[in-house]
């Protein structure tokens, strides 16, 4: 039975592919790509033809780089597959397209009626770590070892390095950024006496469902909690870089942790708020957070 994985993709892509293939073969999956598999003096269409179809897999990764060729070997590949292509089981999985940026999947027609597009395609560049884990779960039973320890930890890592850099993304929202101004400026005026207490979460919810002063403010303030209480979720189930999102926005969870979190747990009556805002104060708490530099301001 055929296993190795064929790849077809345009030269400027190279880099991305080194990625694909390096995250492939640490899953013990057999990669076949052109530059490594065919020697000197080989007749290289032969060659590509019989790999093509001889392959448990085509994965044609498609760029605007690809879009932008006017002639490519890529071209020849793909004519060659969607042959292939139509000799083959409909139920069975076998041309995988993938998208290495935004562009367009070619409409190239693959019998009656169906072109590329009707294939279903993986995001790489949406979500590198959750387009391989898809891709990976294909391509696993074909790999001469069920998705190795390594592989494992490697894609674990990399999931959860990029929900870090998530949780610092949206930290820099403009509507994040504005509600953070606003919360700030209320702690403030708390600060000053110009506000004689913080409101508890409940004042701040009757707010939202009964027009009063603290109406302009709620949503705001749950806008912010909610975004700790993500964070803390994602914590607790380690799917985050802690330590990573740590080092990003440490010293903001602790400033809102002393000036909010804290006071709006000790301030609360509401059970399920009191849950809540333990969840997000354990998370801000952890040694990591702690550990971080107190120079960053609150916004």
């Amino acid at each position: 039975m055929a296993t190795h994985i064929f790849i077809s993709y345009v030269h400027e892509d190279t880099e991305q592919i080194d990625r694909i293939c390096e995250t492939l073969k640490a899953a013990n999956v057999d990669v076949w790509r052109d530059k490594e598999r065919i020697a000197p003096g080989m007749r290289w269409q032969d060659s590509i033809r019989q790999a093509i179809s001889q392959g448990a897999f085509f994965m044609a990764c498609f760029s605007k780089q690809y879009v932008n060729r006017r002639t490519t070997v890529m071209n020849t590949e793909l004519g060659i597959a969607i042959n292939e292509l139509g000799k083959r089981r409909r139920d069975q999985t076998w041309f995988i397209p993938i998208r290495l940026d935004d562009c367009e999947v070619p409409d190239w027609s693959i019998g009656p009626g169906e072109t590329l597009r009707d294939l279903q395609y993986v995001d790489l560049f949406r979500n590198w770590p959750d387009g391989m884990r898809r891709i990976l779960t294909v391509l696993t039973p074909f790999a001469s070892a069920e998705y190795s320890a390594e592989a494992k930890r490697w894609i674990a890592e990399e999931f959860r390095t990029n929900r870090a850099l998530q949780v610092y993304d949206e930290w820099h929202t403009p509507l994040l950024h504005e509600s953070r101004i606003r919360v700030s400026n209320f702690l403030e005026l708390v600060r000053e006496g110009k506000i004689s207490n913080l409101p508890t979460l409940t004042d701040f919810e009757v707010a939202q469902r009964e027009c009063n002063a603290l109406t302009p403010y709620a949503d705001h303030f749950f806008r912010v909690i909610h975004f700790f209480e993500r964070w803390a979720l994602l914590y607790a189930d380690g799917l985050l870089d802690h330590a990573l999102a740590s080092r990003l926005l440490g010293s903001y969870v602790r400033w809102y942790r002393e000036r909010l979190l804290l006071p709006l747990e000790v301030g609360e009556v509401n059970s399920d708020f009191i849950k809540l805002l333990g969840t997000i104060n354990e998370m801000a708490s952890s040694e990591e957070i702690q550990n971080e530099s107190q120079s960053a301001g609150p916004q």
